[in-house]
């Protein structure tokens, strides 16, 4: 079954049942997690040929996450669960769903390597490295564009940091033509630059963690 979805609005959401296998065709999927303890923290982001649901669906559980429209318009394929049970003999379809399992796993460790990384300046850095190394695209002169919009809170969530210090950090290197926002993204005129900072180079103080 075949679905669209404009940005913010849900694929699926956290406690529904994981009834079927959410295939991204175009676009940006942002998957969220909330608990009563403490804020919603984004697990990652996932685009084209990349499946969102799979851990879930494969232990007959319901979602453990939402999974939000991120990019202007999601295209998605939802394959239902007893078409892959069905299926599961086919050595293409199973290679396939371990391939999902696997992408899921190298976005979680992506996410975990950027809260690892040091202070909130690294952390950012190593964000939009890992962004455009996934989505993005490079121009002639060698920047970098990242059609994924995030607002300045989503970046606070996927860097476990306060907002007020991702937008000092930002605001700076916007001032340092490091790093272009827009309506549908981000431009990073100067990627190295930004990889040095991953790397620990140039790091800005932060005000909180």
């Amino acid at each position: 079954m075949r679905g669209r979805r404009s940005r913010g609005i849900a694929l699926f959401e956290q406690g529904e049942p994981a009834d079927g296998l959410c295939l991204v065709t175009s676009g940006i999927v942002k998957l969220s997690r909330s608990t009563a303890e403490s804020e919603p923290s984004i697990l990652g982001l996932f685009g084209p040929k990349e499946c969102v649901g799979a851990p879930s669906l494969a232990l007959g559980a319901r979602h453990a996450a939402s999974a939000f429209a991120a990019s202007d318009v999601v295209e998605f394929l939802t394959i239902p669960a007893a078409a892959l049970n069905a299926g599961m003999r086919d050595t293409g379809l199973a290679s396939a769903l371990l391939r999902a399992a696997t992408t899921y796993s190298e976005v979680l460790t992506s996410k975990v390597d950027v809260l690892n990384a040091g202070p909130v300046p690294r952390r950012l850095a190593r964000l939009f490295m890992t962004l455009g190394e996934r989505f993005g695209d490079e121009l002639d002169e060698g920047a970098w564009v990242i059609p994924v919009s995030l607002s300045r809170r989503d970046l606070s969530l996927m860097v476990g940091s306060c907002m007020e210090s991702v937008i000092r950090v930002v605001s700076a290197w916007q001032k340092q033509g490091l790093l272009r926002t827009h309506a549908t993204g981000f431009e990073l005129p100067r990627p190295a630059a930004l990889q040095e900072i991953a790397r620990g180079a140039d790091l800005e103080p932060a005000h909180c963690a």
